[in-house]
């Protein structure tokens, strides 16, 4: 998550980021902002989504992985967003602004309806869970030409390091270490493990009825993981999205589709990747929040609110054993 003054829209800052990309002369329509800013445009009619965010919040060679990753997956036909050339031929614009430096990178839209837009019914359930595998079976065999992405080992180093400038931070601190103490049991064979979307929820995943296919969208935070942790993330997301009693259900087409592909992992894995989520959820939200202005407007106040309140709730579960 960005720090919260990133949050607010700034539309002459994309616009002057859209320039380096082919583009109708079209207000913005809407925009969202939380880990990046999303800026819709379109050209010659097609649908396009301007990415960007502060260099001084992302690295580019982690955005350059990511790219790669994404041209892998094109090539061997995965559903997944396209990246799109700047004017310059580059995918990846890093650029000095008025309001700083910026790395901005611009995708197609992907085909179909977002899940949390349909009815989820089984057909698309089941094949959300054989997208999620085949993700999984490419991510099995990929060998990055460029710097890696990160791996959850370099999350727990970076989450210290948040977590050591920041106040009452020392339950949050001990939970790294409980958890790493349980990964590092863990094996690390390509069956299990590797390079997982990590947020494969059903915002982020879109079903196409014409080829009865689901394609994916960011990719940003890709790690090194457990391919179990992509499992927990994408059911607990479908959990939120259905009635509790029709939960359970859902979740079985799911891992049914996921397991017509490749073998399931190990369930008891799901509780450790949960663990690491909050923790890494915990760790964004209390650096996003760690800057403060005397005169915060009203939605920002609010905002602040509502993420203390979730990290309350997540550091609340901190301490208790692991399996």
């Amino acid at each position: 998550m960005l720090k919260l003054r990133f949050l607010e829209d700034n539309r002459p800052l994309a616009e002057l980021l859209r320039a380096d990309w082919d583009a109708d002369p079209a207000p913005f329509a809407w925009y969202r902002i939380s880990s990046n800013a999303i800026y819709p445009f379109t050209f010659e009619g097609e649908q396009r989504f301007l990415r960007f965010a502060p260099a001084a919040g992302k690295r580019a060679e982690t955005i350059a992985a990511e790219l790669e990753f994404l041209s892998y997956l094109g090539k061997a036909g995965y559903g997944a967003a396209v990246p799109i050339a700047a004017k310059s031929g580059q995918h990846l614009v890093s650029k000095a602004t008025p309001w700083g430096s910026y790395h901005a990178t611009a995708f197609h839209a992907v085909p179909g309806v977002q899940l949390s837009r349909t009815d989820l019914g089984d057909i698309i359930i089941a094949s959300y869970g054989r997208a999620l595998a085949e993700l999984h079976q490419l991510s099995q065999v990929y060998r990055p030409e460029g710097p890696p992405r990160w791996n959850e080992s370099d999350v727990l180093d970076w989450i210290r390091s948040v977590l050591r400038e920041l106040p009452g931070t020392q339950g949050a601190m001990a939970e790294a270490d409980l958890i790493e103490a349980r990964l590092s049991e863990l094996p690390r064979d390509p069956e299990s493990y590797g390079l997982v979307h990590y947020d494969f929820e059903c915002d982020n995943v879109f079903f196409d009825a014409v080829s009865g296919r689901c394609f994916a969208i960011d990719f940003d935070d890709a790690m090194y993981h457990w391919f179990a942790m992509d499992i927990g993330q994408a059911v607990d997301s479908l959990a939120d999205e259905v009635e509790p009693e029709l939960a359970a259900a859902r979740e079985a087409v799911f891992l049914a589709g996921y397991a017509a592909v490749r073998p399931l992992p190990d369930p008891a894995l799901r509780a450790v990747c949960r663990r690491f989520a909050d923790l890494y959820w915990y760790a964004r939200v209390a650096d996003a929040l760690s800057e403060t202005w005397p005169d915060e407007p009203d939605w920002m106040t609010g905002l602040r609110g509502r993420l203390e309140d979730g990290k309350t709730e997540r550091a609340a579960r901190f301490g208790s054993p692991l399996a």
